[in-house]
């Protein structure tokens, strides 16, 4: 179903599209909040009442959490997840195996046998942690 569309074509079914203020704030109050942007959310908060989907107080630690995800140090952000919320790992499973495979993945860019060997064995009976190797 791929359809090219003139360019006068497009712009009025984009004329056509109508999009509601509470939605269109509610969107701009998520991406300040996935974003880390807290001050904003609160101001915007303020000017638009629109509240967010979560606690604007623990953006900083979501933020913080993120961080150290993206630093590539998975076992200190499984830590802070867990202190943050200790059930948040056992109520969701896949975000678990995921932030395993990324540690397993972080430990292979690294190139330390030992260290992959080492988590394989810890990590054993979650043998589709390895399944991406083989292919």
């Amino acid at each position: 179903m791929d359809k090219n569309f003139k360019i006068d074509e497009w712009e009025r079914m984009l004329d056509d599209v109508k999009i509601e203020e509470e939605d269109l704030n509610r969107l701009v109050m998520n991406y300040l909040v996935v974003e880390g942007f807290k001050e904003a959310a609160i101001e915007f908060q303020k000017e638009t009442k629109t509240k967010p989907d979560t606690n604007i107080d623990l953006i900083g630690e979501r933020m913080e959490i993120r961080n150290t995800v993206n630093s590539g140090d998975i076992p200190q952000a499984i830590e802070k997840l867990n202190d943050f919320d200790p059930e948040v790992l056992d109520s969701d499973p896949k975000l678990y195996f995921h932030l395993q495979q990324q540690q397993l993945i972080e430990l292979i860019k690294k190139g330390d046998i030992n260290e992959i060997l080492k988590f394989q064995n810890q990590n054993g009976q979650n043998q589709n942690l390895f399944l991406f190797l083989n292919n």
